[in-house]
């Protein structure tokens, strides 16, 4: 089954959340999927403090991060007076109706810059899709299946940055492409990887896998 993926078409900004971060490092090939992709790529300052609290914790996004800035692979921005109030609704209110900051300050830039957010949590998509219309997400996996970077890394590299990302991200893959994904990396692989949403069917053994919880994730930082 072909992915199609929601950057193919779009050369708005892509802004990414922290999660994403931690996915395209794990990947191994974080540098070359970023210049592959014709967008610019953005990560608010909030991002990155989140990972520099991962740094204290050992984790290695952050030092990713100082690289893919220093090599102009992505732009780290802060948010304008458009992106404060947006910010603001974010983080305030019920916690089922609130974020966390690298979220909040991710979707608020891309709203206050016509861009492209790219989050993985549930939550955070949901209040996307209930309170901001207009505003295009995607996920890790649409940039590891942008059409640029499949016809930049080679089949393998492709296959084993995605499996890197599920097994060292615990990358979310969202129910509908479930399948472009274990058809790419092999049920063997792909069983290995408890953050990997759906089934393995593996003749008459299936494997249910966990879902993403988020605050693993914040954990991996």
């Amino acid at each position: 089954m072909e992915y199609q993926s929601c950057l193919d078409d779009l050369d708005a900004p892509i802004v990414t959340d922290t999660s994403v971060l931690i996915n395209l490092n794990a990947t191994g090939y974080a540098e070359a999927i970023l210049r592959a992709v014709p967008n610019h790529v953005l990560a608010v300052e909030e991002v990155s403090l989140e990972l520099e609290d991962g740094r204290r914790r050992r984790h290695s996004t952050a030092d990713a991060l100082v690289r893919l800035v220093a090599s102009g692979a992505v732009r780290v921005v802060r948010l304008g007076d458009v992106g404060r109030v947006h910010f603001v609704t974010l983080v305030g209110g019920r916690a089922t109706e609130t974020l966390d900051d690298g979220e909040a300050a991710t979707i608020a830039s891309a709203l206050e810059r016509d861009g492209i957010a790219l989050i993985d949590e549930r939550k955070a998509l949901r209040i996307c899709a209930e309170r901001f219309l207009g505003l295009r997400t995607g996920h890790t996996l649409d940039l590891l299946s942008h059409r640029e970077v499949r016809s930049s890394l080679a089949q393998d590299e492709l296959r084993d940055a995605v499996f890197k990302a599920l097994y060292h991200g615990r990358m979310r893959v969202p129910n509908c492409h479930v399948d472009w994904v274990i058809n790419l990396v092999g049920k063997e692989r792909a069983s290995m990887c408890s953050t990997l949403s759906g089934q393995v069917t593996d003749g008459s053994r299936s494997v249910q896998f966990e879902r993403d919880d988020s605050r693993n994730r914040l954990r991996s930082l």
